[in-house]
């Protein structure tokens, strides 16, 4: 759509081209992204379009100022002064003199020494041919499907390891989990972490830990509790969950934790630390207890 709008051979381009693209254009030639989404996205990509494309002059009605005819980018930054709405819209047969020839001394008016030299240099004068927007990176100077993605996409370092992974000798299955080795997104602790998952804590050397928590539809509520117990190296010991019936969370959480406490002394169980997220629950434990580790 950003080519179709600079080259505007349709009627929605010169409509749109004529309403909206003079005020996206600033006093340097450059893109002011404002506007719809749909036309933010165009406007970002004007600058790539203009920097590889250019107009071959004949006899219509190619914008002197903001399109790029002499292969160095618009010249709406080269005026010597700003330029009105008006003059904005100079074409470039307003620069000829009735004879065919550049009217000198009006470009030495509005423009400086370097863009004169740059307009000498083109060689351009006027013909009986239709002005055509080409792409200058193009020996044809079309657009293609490919061209337009060459242009606009972000190009990085080739890289060989795709090759040896993305091979139909490899297993999908294989191909994909080496694909994340690569990119860091296989699911090991530190990349869990990363994502701000917080993760249980292991226990100290030679104990077990006893994760509980609870859920329950209100406060109080339809509830249950459940419990999961490790060992130091994260092997799981044992898991349980239960239903309490209409509880308050508190409620809940403490009698998960009762329940976790009861199945380690069923299977002779000792040493085990117990972690809750709920501060209440801590608080009241810790308080009725003259130390941190309970005798099971």
């Amino acid at each position: 759509m950003a080519w179709k709008l600079m080259e505007g051979n349709s009627l929605w381009a010169t409509f749109f081209g004529a309403k909206y693209l003079p005020k996206f254009l600033n006093r340097n030639g450059e893109i002011k992204l404002e506007g719809s989404d749909l036309w933010k996205d165009i406007q970002h990509l004007m600058l790539p379009v203009i920097r590889n494309s250019r107009w071959l002059i004949g006899k219509e009605n190619t914008c002197f100022w903001s399109q790029n005819w002499t292969s160095g980018g618009l010249l709406l930054g080269a005026s010597f002064h700003p330029l009105s709405e008006l003059e904005k819209t100079a074409q470039i047969k307003d620069f000829w003199t009735p004879s065919g020839t550049w009217n000198w001394e009006l470009i030495d008016n509005f423009v400086t020494p370097p863009v004169v030299q740059a307009i000498v240099n083109s060689g351009i004068s006027p013909s009986h041919r239709k002005d055509r927007f080409i792409r200058t990176l193009s020996p044809s100077g079309k657009v293609s499907f490919r061209s337009a993605w060459n242009l606009t996409r972000n190009h990085r370092p080739k890289q060989h390891w795709p090759m040896w992974v993305w091979n139909k000798f490899v297993p999908p299955k294989i191909a994909i989990f080496l694909w994340k080795v690569m990119h860091d997104v296989v699911l090991v602790d530190s990349v869990i972490q990363r994502l701000g998952i917080s993760l249980a804590s292991r226990p100290s050397r030679g104990w077990l830990k006893l994760n509980v928590d609870r859920s329950a539809r209100g406060n109080p509520g339809e509830g249950g509790g459940g419990g999961i117990c490790r060992d130091e190296h994260g092997s799981l010991i044992f898991a349980f969950h239960n239903k309490y019936g209409l509880v308050s969370n508190t409620v809940a959480e403490a009698q998960a934790m009762v329940d976790g406490i009861e199945i380690c002394k069923d299977m002779e169980l000792s040493n085990i630390e117990v972690e809750t997220d709920s501060r209440t629950l801590h608080d009241a434990a810790s308080n009725s207890l003259s130390s941190d580790t309970w005798n099971i």
